[in-house]
């Protein structure tokens, strides 16, 4: 976070404000066995594109070791 911040920074001329959003977590939870890491990982690209327009970064992560699967952060 403390990267996106001076990214922010850099890019934009502004400091940052407590109350400016710069990014957001999601997670996508599903249960075990109702879909497969390769799927929950293009549910997650696709949500993300739908959530930035294609205008903004992002990482999805996708784990494997953990019930919820997938972590989208913006």
């Amino acid at each position: 976070m403390i990267m996106s911040k001076q990214e922010y920074t850099a890019n934009t001329g502004r400091v940052p404000r407590n109350k400016d959003v710069l990014m957001y977590h999601m997670r996508i939870s599903f249960k075990p066995g109702e879909i497969t890491p390769d799927e929950a990982t293009k549910v997650g690209n696709d949500l993300a594109m739908r959530w930035t327009k294609g205008k903004h970064s992002y990482v999805v992560a996708t784990h494997e070791d953990k019930p919820h699967l997938i972590e989208i952060r913006h």
